[in-house]
């Protein structure tokens, strides 16, 4: 008789979630977030979510920097849209930085004091993932459309 190994891989990539309020819009927040920690959040195609039984599609304002000397990836990504939130539970959030991957508690907690010193943002906080339903779905297309752009900036490269 043959014995079968299954191997079953959890793999999860690591996120931080930071929710920002503000009443700035999601250009001149990002504008901020530029000059004050030396980031280049670059405006992506919105991140369109397809939500409820009718299949309404709903558009988020999103942006992302690749840190290169730590290679970890930030989304800004809007919690508003004339027909509703993105994560409904977050009703004080209007924004989120998302960071991919592993960061120490030193560089996050500068972070949150740096956008907490932004004119005209009223707070900011860091949210628990686990604690946000279909976190996980938001996170995929958020990826998807991430791994998007980086194909036809390398093909772009490519042909010049």
């Amino acid at each position: 008789m043959v014995k079968k190994l299954i191997l079953n891989i959890d793999y999860k990539p690591e996120y931080t979630i930071i929710g920002i309020s503000s009443h700035l819009k999601d250009y001149r927040l990002s504008f901020n977030i530029n000059k004050k920690l030396n980031f280049k959040l670059k405006k992506l195609s919105d991140l369109v979510i397809i939500k409820g039984k009718n299949k309404k599609t709903q558009k988020y304002s999103l942006y992302h920097y690749e840190q290169p000397d730590t290679q970890n990836i930030f989304y800004l990504i809007s919690n508003n849209n004339p027909n509703g939130k993105l994560i409904p539970s977050q009703k004080q959030t209007d924004y989120f930085l998302l960071i991919k991957d592993i960061i120490d508690d030193q560089r996050k907690n500068m972070i949150v004091k740096t956008l907490k010193a932004i004119r005209n943002v009223l707070m900011v906080y860091e949210i628990n993932p686990n604690t946000i339903k279909n976190i996980d779905s938001i996170l995929t297309e958020v990826e998807l459309q991430g791994l998007d752009i980086m194909k036809k900036e390398k093909y772009s490269k490519k042909q010049t």
